[in-house]
């Protein structure tokens, strides 16, 4: 008798810039890891609270790589209108390209960064017509803070319970692409921690 081929190895579904994993949602509703079958709508689920959250507050809770371009400043200090968590390419508005080491990052002590200094070393910041390009990872955040992940954890139960036609604080939305999420589907405490970063903004 023929042997049956091996099944394919199990890949835990993607998530893209999500607040919690999905390790994390199940082990916050004592969902046994070997419990699978749901995993891909609970990721989706995860990233749309997540990009709820987002819209909700106005803000990025995780860090985006991106390379913005600014006038070189009159002054040794270029200040920025974003928040930079790392700083990983620095060239003039003249294309000479800035060692990292003839930089200082300010404020030295927050937790992201809102002005670049040059050191004596450095070349300067250029002039004529060019602009000045700064790669790094930019937000005011470096990775979700605890309450936003139990917010989007909370936002993620909900919209489970909508699922499965259990109970819950939320009302219903369903469309032909599922479940859609509204303040008035969002759990009362998950909103509170929402209005909190939104009175941030």
């Amino acid at each position: 008798m023929p042997e049956e081929p091996d099944a394919p190895a199990y890949e835990s579904p993607e998530i893209e810039d999500g607040y919690c994993t999905l390790a994390e949602y199940k082990a916050y509703r004592n969902i046994p890891e070997a419990v699978i079958k749901d995993d891909a709508v609970l990721a989706a689920l995860i990233e749309r609270a997540s990009r709820y959250i987002d819209r909700q507050t106005g803000q990025r809770f995780v860090a985006a790589t991106a390379m913005r371009q600014y006038e070189p400043p009159a002054s040794s200090e270029l200040e920025l209108e974003a928040a930079l968590q790392t700083l990983s390419g620095l060239v003039n508005a003249d294309g000479t390209t800035i060692a990292l080491g003839d930089v200082r990052l300010l404020p030295l002590n927050g937790e992201y960064k809102t002005r670049i200094r040059l050191t004596a070393d450095a070349p300067g910041w250029g002039g004529g017509d060019g602009l000045v390009e700064v790669t790094g990872s930019w937000g005011r955040f470096a990775e979700p803070p605890e309450d936003i992940r139990l917010a989007c954890m909370e936002i993620v139960r909900a919209a489970e319970a909508r699922r499965t036609g259990q109970g819950s604080e939320a009302v219903a939305r369903v469309t032909a692409a599922g479940v859609v999420i509204t303040p008035q589907d969002t759990p009362k405490q998950a909103m509170a921690i929402i209005k909190m970063y939104r009175r941030l903004t």
